[in-house]
Order: structure tokens, then sequence, then C-alpha cells
């Protein structure tokens, strides 16, 4: 699992009339409300920085800014603890420009709705409007919770939604994808702009000729430690008993040489074609590596962004929109050449005496994502399913599963209306909130079925 470093901004009005307890104690209350939070690790001014580890104003503001660039934080929550000082708070969100935000407020006490002669509220309520005017003002892009008391159910699950749309903003921008060789040339539908990526997002496309790949994988010895453990691990998963040895040890030499390649230039995922083993594919996937078959560079970024937000706990499937199920109107078969993740199969792993692996995919939600690029802009669809258990591992080739959808006809007529292509990113689990959430940080345009 990723770790994702919120920095947190205990919001607090330099007044008298508020004091530093009631802000203290409901700074405390909101971190043990997020303890549990998976993947979180806050960052916030301790009592030593800043007066009572709030920020109450400029002075503050600049520490904790410090604080929040040594520790590289990858987003930031506000909570208005009380009132609060805009200014300090708002200071914090624009020293990181692009870097998403989260703001809320604390609830009263439920003993004291009221001012009195004797007593404050704490007005967070109020305060907290002034702050999210002032990022609003400033084009600051935020979200907005709303009110809360930091125990509730649906705070502590907008934060855990919130640090997995930091996640996915985190490796989007800059990422470095690698290419390995040109792209099919019928396949259109996977060419990009390559200079579009780079200036809205900082996103490089470094390429690999297909020779040097085999050329780099002739030059390593059978014997090599490194091939060696590969082979091993591939007989540890999979039915190796109809593959040459020959063939076997090609396609571990191919695992290792993109393997070190992606590791020296930083690569969170890679284009190829059958230059690299689709069963290499799949596997690099479940190492961390975003492989998109048949050099869909922009599948790739899609599958990258449904890995953060699984927090990388779950490994993407390039699939196609493959074909309709001939007797059920909402099912279709989520199919390709081999290139699933081992780590999706259900039934056992064949590697045929090409190395291409057969294998049917687990049952359970997913959700699908396809990302494009149109007149220098983005938009993404967003679709769930529920990959089912219906057929035989052995009634269909290479690595595929029935899904179900709440309406094929509908999500078949966005996908055509919409410029989206036959490739689609396909994970286990319900990722769209915190996706959705991501892309408006990123500025991409979401098409939701």
């Amino acid at each position: 699992m990723s770790t994702v470093r919120l920095g947190f901004v205990p919001a607090k009005r330099d007044s008298s009339a508020y004091t530093d307890e009631w802000a203290m104690g409901m700074k405390q209350r909101t971190i043990a409300a997020l303890a549990n939070v998976p993947g979180l690790e806050i960052v916030t001014p301790h009592e030593q920085l800043t007066q009572a580890g709030v920020v109450r104003n400029d002075d503050d503001a600049r520490k904790v800014i410090r604080l929040f660039r040594d520790k590289e934080v990858d987003g930031i929550l506000i909570g208005g603890m009380d009132f609060s000082d805009e200014i300090s708070a708002i200071l914090v969100a624009e020293a990181f420009p692009g870097t998403p935000v989260l703001v809320f407020a604390t609830e009263e006490s439920p003993d004291l709705y009221l001012p009195t002669m004797d007593a404050q509220t704490s007005d967070a309520f109020c305060g907290v409007l002034s702050i999210a005017s002032g990022l609003y003002r400033r084009k600051i892009r935020y979200s907005f919770y709303g009110y809360c008391y930091p125990e509730d159910a649906a705070f502590v699950a907008a934060v855990e939604r919130f640090v997995r749309t930091c996640a996915v903003v985190r490796a989007f921008r800059g990422a470095y994808i690698g290419q390995i060789g040109p792209r099919p040339g019928a396949f259109e539908t996977c060419s990009i702009d390559e200079k579009i990526l780079l200036s809205s997002h900082g996103i490089r496309v470094i390429p690999m000729d297909t020779v040097m790949l085999q050329h780099a994988a002739e030059a390593l010895a059978d014997d090599d430690p490194a091939v060696a453990s590969v082979v091993a691990a591939i007989k540890a998963e999979a039915n190796t008993s109809e593959i040459p040895a020959e063939r076997l040890v090609q396609i571990a030499k191919a695992e290792v040489i993109v393997k070190r390649w992606a590791e020296e230039k930083q690569l969170l995922g890679v284009g190829a074609g059958f230059a690299m083993p689709p069963y290499v594919q799949g596997r690099l996937t479940d190492q961390g590596v975003m492989v998109g078959f048949e050099v869909d560079i922009m599948g790739c970024l899609a599958m990258l962004m449904q890995y953060e937000a699984a927090l990388r706990d779950e490994a993407p499937f390039l699939t196609d929109w493959n074909l309709k199920h001939p007797g059920r109107d909402d099912v279709f078969l989520a199919w390709h050449v081999g290139n699933a993740p081992p780590s999706m199969a259900s039934s056992e792993i064949r590697l045929d005496q090409r190395g291409m692996p057969h294998f049917k995919l687990q049952a359970g939600p997913v959700t699908f994502a396809r990302l494009e690029q149109y007149d220098g802009a983005y938009k993404i669809l967003l679709a769930k399913g529920t990959a089912l258990e219906e057929g035989a591992a052995e009634e269909a080739r290479f690595t595929w599963a029935w899904v179900e959808v709440e309406d094929l006809a509908k999500l078949y007529k966005t996908i055509g209306s919409n410029g989206f292509v036959h490739h689609a990113s396909m994970i286990y689990g319900d990722q769209t909130e915190a996706l959705k959430e991501a892309c408006y940080f990123l500025d991409i345009e979401v098409v939701e079925v």
C-alpha cells in the first residue's frame, strides 16, 4: 500500500474570544478520528513550532509552509477549529500550487449552541466560509466538505477518498511513461500528442527501440541470476508444461530488461506491443509498472490513475470492450490477448507453446476507466460493473471475464459518442469517487455512466 502525506492546517482565530484549549481539543479529535485511514500520514505543526500547534497568523503560516515543504506533502487538509484566521490558512494552500486541498469546519459542542455573556461558541461554521471564498477568489482548486464532528463516519470516508485522490494527482503529474517501439500502424486509436502531455501535466514519454530491447535481452546469459529468478517465479505461478525451456528463458530475459529500464528511468508505466510478451506485461503490472498493450499510452495513464486510486493494492488490466454476450443484454466480454495481471486469475494460469497465458479472471465488482486526449484537453470515461463467475476457463483463450453492467446499450453509446476507444482499464473495487475528485484537480472532464 502506498502512503500519502496530508498537511493538516488546524486553523484558529487569533482572538481571546476563542480559547487554545478548544482548538487543541478539536485538532486532537481530528487526528484521532483519522488514525486508521488507509495510507494516510498526517503532517501538522506541533506545539513547539506554533502556539498550541495551530495556525493563527502569517508567521504561523510561514513556519507551516516550511514544514510541509520539508515533508513533501501530497495534499492539504484545512480544518476550522474555531472561527479561524482566513489569510494564514489560505497562505499555506497558496504556497503549494496545484496541490489538492480539502476544507472542512468543525461543529459546535452540543452543550453550547448559542453565544452567551459567559461563553463563546467556536463559530467554525461561519469562519471557514471565509477560507473557502479566499481560495475561490485566488482560483485555488479545493474540495469543500462542509461541517462535521471529526468522528463522523462520513467525514472520515471523505478524507479516505481524498487520500486516494492525492495519490492519483501525485502520480499523474510529471509521470514518466516508457514506449517500446511504435504503435501498431493500423491502430490510430492509440495515437497521442506528446507535446500536450508534457505541457499540460509534465508527462514525459521515453522511447526504447524494439531492436535495443532484443539485443539487450540476447546479451543476458541464460543462467543469469536475475533471469533464473524470473523463470522460477513463473514456474511457481503458472503451468509451464507446454512451453519450451528456451522460450521461457526468452520471456524471462524480456522481463528483466524492461524492469531494469523502468527502474533506471523511473517509469510508472510502459506502452508496449508484442516486443514485450503479453505475460510479461501482466507480470510487470503486478509489480507496479503499468503496461498498456498495443502501445496504448493513454490506456497506460488510465491504468496508473486506477492503480493509485487503489493505493497500489490492486493491479489493473487494459482490456478490450470485446463483444456482447449473445444471450444477455447487459453483459459483455472483457478480454485481451494475455496481458492481464496474474493476480487477477481465478483459474490455473496456463502458458502455451508460445508463452501466451490463458486464464479466466476473478469475479467481483470492477471499475472501468478510459482516458482520451482531444484538442489539447482530456476526458475520462468512468463506469462500474461486476465480473461474473459465469463461464469455464477452457471456453475462451487468453485472459477474460464476462462483465455485467447496469445498461450496456447506454455504456456502448456513451463510448461511441464521446470518442472513447476499444481499450479500457479495469480494476477490482470502486474508485470512481476518488477518480472524479482527482480529475477535478487535474482539469480532466469526467464522463460517467
